[in-house]
């Protein structure tokens, strides 16, 4: 025993007792949690080690101390096991096998693969096994689950590579899609590629919170609905079920201007307001914020010179409306009035007669409110649309129009209308008299000055037209060019010399 060295026990020591114990795991996890007290027998410990172990370590050790220190084995082993584990035995039906794995292992492959693995295996000649559990295998268990567990062991000895393919027996059942998923889907990838990131905020919030969208002293321009209140919420920022997008969007941008300048991002949810005795409307909003700098700075000028606004959002929304293949004809901005935007400079979105929703600036106070300053050259331009009613306006099938092979034909025109008079007025004009030749109307040129009047603007339109079977001429494109100038002047315009 000397010879093991005197780092390991006193000089002098001649007898050695070996002890080894089994502990209950669920009692070292308790007190390894309740201590803090993490130690690696702790962890061995605590995933489980079967009580005959014990008497296979004091062996193990009594051994290494003969072979090692040349000590002397004394005869006999106190064994203190008052009531010892039974032993886990699992019926496996050969038919078992098979039905699980769906191909034939021969049985006495599966009988090997059982021994190799220190099973024991019983009633080998007949059609059911009867196999008893090692003891250090504590994952297999008894009846079904044990049976699963050990079709696991042979399919992973006998290999998964050796599993033959096999084919369905019936043929896959119809697949049924989900357009209204896939059109949300489609409006998020179109976001994406106009350069926006997605945020997605919590529908928890507080009518306090909510409150912050509407400046001090003004009525709410938000629907007058109760809150969906929360039994059990959260937290007390969390209480009640929103009812718009707008104020999480504009949390996100105080959070993330302390980081960036550019922010451009939207979101896509439900909102819910309570109905009585019933379920609460849910429906869905599409938020759109933008705030910051057009460009990153570079080389070329200072981009924060330049900052996103109305129409900047505008160009947004245009770009959704053209990839749901919704003609930009059929979309309309009113000028209109709310609360939680700036007055003056905010507009109803209307969609083939269906207001859509608002967009435009947020309103000093409400920015001031959410901590994003009163800087108003640095302006936040927002927008809340219901996407429920613009997805059922987008058509679900698209006509596709053949390339055209015939040349272009180019005219610009420039007339004088009021100060108060829209582009929308004088384009939708311009298309209800330009036919079917007519592809397409672009205001280039906004002019105001004496030459015109005061109280004037021109307004100068690009204007192409073509012919998908013919080449056109003068004479044709001049006499389409003269019905809309006779039409411009019937609505009150003048053609500018």
């Amino acid at each position: 025993v000397h010879e093991l060295g005197s780092e390991l026990m006193p000089s002098g020591t001649t007898n050695v007792l070996l002890e080894a114990a089994g502990w209950n795991l669920v009692d070292i996890r308790h007190t390894m949690g309740r201590t803090k007290a993490h130690s690696e027998a702790a962890a061995r410990f605590s995933r489980g080690v079967h009580p005959a172990m014990a008497l296979k370590g004091v062996k193990r050790g009594a051994k290494l101390m003969v072979d090692v220190g040349g000590g002397t084995l004394a005869p006999g082993i106190i064994d203190a096991y008052p009531a010892p584990a039974e032993k886990v035995t699992v019926e496996l039906p050969f038919a078992e096998v098979k039905r699980i794995l769906g191909f034939d292992i021969p049985s006495d492959r599966i009988v090997g693969i059982l021994r190799a693995l220190q099973f024991g295996v019983e009633n080998v000649d007949t059609d059911m096994l009867l196999v008893t559990v090692p003891d250090h295998r504590l994952d297999v268990d008894t009846g079904v689950i044990g049976q699963a567990d050990l079709i696991e062991e042979i399919s992973r000895i006998y290999g998964y590579n050796n599993i033959p393919n096999s084919t369905m027996a019936d043929a896959l059942p119809p697949q049924r899609g989900n357009p209204d998923l896939d059109r949300e889907e489609q409006v998020r990838d179109l976001l994406v590629s106009a350069g926006l990131q997605e945020v997605i905020n919590y529908r928890f919030t507080t009518p306090e919170f909510e409150a912050m969208l509407t400046p001090k002293g003004a009525k709410s321009s938000w629907r007058s609905a109760p809150y969906v209140e929360i039994l059990n919420p959260i937290s007390v920022e969390r209480t009640a079920m929103r009812q718009t997008l707008l104020s999480g969007l504009l949390e996100n941008a105080e959070i993330n201007s302390r980081h960036r300048d550019n922010l451009q991002i939207f979101e896509i949810g439900s909102v819910y307001y309570r109905v009585e005795n019933g379920l609460p409307e849910e429906p869905r909003r599409l938020g759109i914020l933008l705030a910051g700098p057009r460009e990153e700075p570079n080389w070329i000028g200072d981009a924060n010179e330049s900052r996103v606004d109305y129409y900047d959002l505008k160009g947004v929304i245009e770009k959704l409306l053209e990839g749901l293949s919704i003609d930009p004809r059929h979309a309309k901005y009113h000028p209109t009035e709310h609360n939680s935007f700036h007055p003056g400079r905010v507009a109803s979105l209307v969609v083939e007669g269906e207001q859509i929703g608002l967009m435009g600036e947020v309103h000093p106070l409400v920015r001031e409110a959410f901590g994003l300053g009163l800087d108003l050259e640095t302006p936040v331009v927002a927008a809340e649309l219901d996407l429920d009613k613009l997805l059922a306006i987008a058509p679900s099938r698209v006509q596709v129009k053949p390339i055209p092979t015939q040349p272009p034909v180019y005219r610009d025109i420039a007339v004088v209308v009021p100060d108060d008079t829209t582009s929308a007025e004088v384009e939708e004009v311009i298309w209800n008299s330009g036919g079917d030749l007519l592809e397409s109307v672009r205001l280039f040129d906004v002019y105001r000055g004496d030459s015109i009047g005061v109280g004037n603007k021109s307004l100068a339109y690009a204007l192409v037209f073509q012919s998908t079977d013919e080449t056109l001429n003068d004479k044709k494109v001049n006499t389409l060019q003269k019905k809309i100038v006779g039409e411009l002047e019937r609505a009150g315009a003048k053609l500018r010399s």
